[in-house]
């Protein structure tokens, strides 16, 4: 039997912490900021990491420095979208509901302990991850790291 990894375990053990943390502050969140469910709020705020931050190129060393880079990214996109975009609703909500504020600090430490081994490990570059092969005229290819392509 293979020994367990004792800093993913204790990783493990810290993202099951939050996830108690955050499960008891949910019905406070709820009620304060009026969404209906943690579908939705993870819905607006969660899965919108990537979108946030460059995770392609990005070296994540802490849950604190994760954390920061979504903000950054969060601001960013929310200076660039227009007045009644859902962006600045949400960023709205944020800056109101200190509640909400606390949730989605723990929750995106959390995000950071489950994803730690992606978001913290150098990758290399785009142009270097793709390896060409055959006919110089040829656009045959073999696709070492995903591609994101930002949807408008």
């Amino acid at each position: 039997m293979a020994k367990r990894d004792p800093k993913k375990a204790a990783r493990n053990k810290l993202a099951k912490q939050l996830s108690d943390q955050i499960n008891n502050l949910l019905p406070a969140v709820l009620k304060e900021t009026g969404i209906e469910t943690q579908s939705s709020l993870h819905g607006k705020y969660g899965g919108k990491f990537a979108d946030y931050i460059d995770i392609k190129n990005a070296v994540i060393a802490s849950p604190d420095h994760f954390i920061s880079l979504y903000l950054e990214g969060f601001r960013r996109e929310v200076i660039a979208s227009k007045p009644d975009s859902a962006n600045r609703r949400n960023y709205e909500l944020l800056r109101r509901s200190k509640t909400l504020k606390e949730y989605l600090r723990l929750f995106l430490r959390r995000t950071y302990f489950r994803y730690y081994d992606a978001l913290s490990k150098k990758r290399p570059k785009v142009e270097e991850a793709t390896i060409w092969i055959g006919q110089q005229n040829a656009s045959w290819g073999l696709l070492v790291t995903p591609r994101f392509n930002k949807v408008t």
